[in-house]
């Protein structure tokens, strides 16, 4: 997971640098592209693999650009949304299963992990993240796309009663299969998982101070506690 915790204050204006402590730490993993960008959704901050994976050679060919300028159409608009709620409404996302086009035409799947950048002062200046390749280029890799129909069932249903055998009779595998996927790639369960989505709605509709048992409902829970 990634922190949602404050950033340096050398990081405080998100200076294109090579000096950011972790940028070359994240050159050499193999499977993982990270970014950091600023207010404008704008790359300030790449690693190698990033840089690959859109096609180009060099980082300089990346900073400054946003998603729309960089991938195609149809997945940046999902892209840019991402990062709008991340930048204006401090969502963090975590473990997100998505269906990534890499620059050759190959697609694969991938979990996308983004998490504000906060100052001394807790406001937003920025986002961080990462995506890490699940090393399966195959889109109709029934497992990966079993396991997707799960989640996107979980994620737009989540305050509705959910069972793990619906969710698994929907996906066209046994409960076992769903849970024995689920913990290799989330390291959680599916009743987990429900639990996980629930939780992050209403920790977002906590901050409009509405009556608790309002919002428990709306998010799923049957009762205050």
């Amino acid at each position: 997971p990634i922190p949602r915790t404050p950033v340096p204050e050398t990081l405080a204006k998100l200076e294109p640098a090579n000096s950011f402590f972790a940028e070359s730490l994240f050159d050499v993993l193999p499977d993982v592209n990270f970014f950091v960008k600023d207010l404008q959704g704008r790359y300030r901050v790449v690693n190698q693999n990033l840089v690959r994976a859109c096609g180009l050679k060099r980082k300089n060919q990346l900073i400054g650009r946003t998603v729309l300028e960089v991938f195609p159409e149809a997945l940046a608009r999902g892209y840019a949304e991402q990062d709008r709620q991340v930048l204006e409404k401090g969502v963090t996302i975590h473990s997100k299963l998505e269906l990534n086009v890499y620059a050759n035409g190959d697609h694969g799947w991938a979990l996308s992990y983004k998490s504000p950048l906060l100052d001394k002062r807790g406001k937003i200046i920025g986002l961080t993240g990462m995506i890490r390749d699940l090393s399966l280029p195959d889109r109709n890799n029934p497992t990966l796309r079993q396991v997707a129909t799960s989640v996107l069932e979980i994620e737009t249903h989540y305050a509705q009663p959910l069972q793990v055998s619906t969710l698994a009779r929907k996906s066209g595998i046994s409960v076992m299969q769903l849970e024995r996927h689920f913990k290799k790639l989330f390291q959680i369960t599916p009743q987990q998982y429900i639990a996980k989505i629930r939780i992050e709605a209403a920790l977002r509709l906590l901050r409009t101070k509405r009556p608790v048992g309002e919002i428990a409902l709306e998010c799923g829970f049957t009762d205050h506690s």
